[in-house]
């Protein structure tokens, strides 16, 4: 295994040189293959660059690499391309190391022991127990290590996940999951420890823990204690919101370009809304039926289902009917005719002429009475985008209320005024709390924040829904009506 063992820390080159030779004798005792990374301010006027790099390290030895740059780096900076470094020469492990050697060297074989076993992506080096252990437990309860566990708990509790290393800055990360990861977008400074670890929760990739015998925290004094804890739990707050679609957030987009949106069941939904609003039994013309996940459910419950939507039919199997076509267009000419409930759930967003697409709906289903629609909207006078614009922040991104994909945002005013301009009478509408379990699961956690929200929109639903479910149906056109008197002479 080659690595790099990544020096993160401000001293300048000749203050460094010291613990540059106790890592290097180190090294070669253990007969470990691997580049030492340092980094320097170089002079004001000298440019950023590089000594040593690209040099194949000899068995047993260790390559030195100093970085220059002639102005300061952040902690994340330097681990950023630290990482960029392993990726672009091609070694195997990173790990990262401070520049007055806290973190003990004889640590680095456990690190990089479950790498090298394939058992782990990331391994946190943990304070281990020692003789002074009981001195620690009698201590005051607000000290590093119960505010650390304090903190940790919370963002276990956030990331379903059992870490007690979290605020650990000695580590050992595999370079091929590296390789996954937007960590080029992560923060400049110490939050970075915690995006990164986040990502690799997010992504599934196995984190580990091995005892530091030796290691000590830094001490710190009350409020940065308090900063370095809240920086921590901003960082998991807002993978959350991310993951709610509240808060777009680059370095947690890890995942591919949605082309269906997945089902939202066991929890007020627009999804559970819809499936209330059709009866069993019923003729379903699912428009934007996406991999037909709805539409099978309510085959479930003797419907007839026809799909609508851009996918192979090969994606979509198992309907009654389906038809791929273009959605986004000013002139339809599908057939709407010969059913009781139309679906349209999370598509109108998507039109640049959704007018088009309901006016098509009223006209090609002729006679009475017509078939009922079962609309959802995103609400985009959510209290929450209501908040980031009077702060000046409007962000598009993957899913939510400001997907990129969409070209129409809806308010339940404007959404009314669609439906009744295109010849529809709306006869209910429903607010749907933020989708919570989604992000976080569904348990007491999640079923309390629905439940609040659920309260919420009931005090002021225009507010504080973050999607809209309304049920509309068309008006009578000139052709659904009988003449009730004869031609006249």
């Amino acid at each position: 295994m080659r690595v790099l063992l990544a020096i993160i820390a401000d001293a300048a080159c000749s203050k460094a040189d010291e613990t540059v030779a106790r890592i290097r004798a180190w090294c070669a005792g253990e007969g470990l293959q691997a580049v030492l990374l340092r980094f320097a301010v170089s002079g004001a006027d000298a440019p950023c660059r590089a000594s040593g790099v690209g040099a194949a390290p000899a068995a047993g030895g260790v390559d030195l690499v100093t970085l220059g740059c002639p102005e300061p780096l952040g902690y994340g900076e330097r681990i950023k391309l630290a990482f960029e470094y392993a990726l672009e020469h091609g070694l195997d492990a990173v790990v990262v190391l401070d520049g007055d050697l806290r973190y003990p060297l004889e640590t680095v074989r456990g690190l990089l022991a479950p790498l090298g076993a394939g058992t782990a992506d990331m391994v946190l080096a943990v304070p281990a127990r020692s003789a002074r252990a009981g001195e620690a437990a009698r201590a005051p309860k607000f000290r590093v290590q119960p505010g650390a566990r304090f903190v940790s708990r919370l963002l276990n509790r956030i990331s379903r996940s059992r870490l007690s290393g979290w605020h650990c800055g000695f580590r050992a990360y595999r370079t091929q999951a590296l390789a996954r990861l937007p960590f080029r977008y992560n923060a400049a400074g110490r939050r970075f420890n915690t995006e990164i670890i986040i990502q690799f929760l997010l992504l599934g990739l196995a984190v580990a823990e091995a005892p530091a015998p030796g290691y000590r925290h830094q001490s710190l004094g009350f409020w940065p204690k308090v900063r370095f804890g809240l920086d921590m739990l901003r960082a998991s707050a807002l993978s959350v919101l991310h993951r709610m679609s509240l808060f777009y957030q680059r370095q947690f987009d890890l995942v591919d370009d949605v082309s269906a949106y997945g089902l939202k069941l066991g929890y007020p939904s627009s999804h559970t809304e819809a499936l209330a609003r059709v009866a069993d039994g019923s003729r379903v013309l699912d428009i934007g039926c996406g991999d037909g996940s709805l539409a099978r459910l309510l085959m479930a419950r003797g419907c007839a289902v026809r799909g609508l939507d851009r996918h192979d039919p090969r994606a979509v199997p198992g309907l009654d009917g389906y038809g791929r076509i273009d959605l986004d267009v000013s002139q339809h000419a599908f057939a709407a005719s010969g059913f009781d409930v139309i679906l349209i759930l999370d598509v109108l967003e998507h039109l640049r002429r959704p007018d088009a697409l309901l006016e098509h709906l009223r006209r090609s289903s002729p006679g009475l009475p017509k078939p009922r629609l079962v609309i959802s909207v995103p609400n985009v006078a959510f209290c929450i985008v209501r908040l980031r614009l009077f702060l000046g922040s409007f962000h598009y991104g993957k899913l939510g209320i400001l997907d990129l994909t969409h070209t129409r945002l809806f308010t339940e005013a404007s959404i009314k005024a669609l439906l009744e301009q295109s010849g529809y009478e709306v006869e209910a509408i429903a607010g749907i709390p933020a989708p919570y379990p989604k992000a976080i699961g569904l348990g007491p956690v999640s079923r309390a924040m629905l439940a609040v929200n659920g309260w919420l929109i009931r005090v002021n639903r225009r507010l504080f829904a973050y999607q809209l479910v309304l049920t509309a149906r068309p008006r009578p056109i000139l052709a659904d009506l009988a003449r009730l008197d004869g031609p006249r002479a």
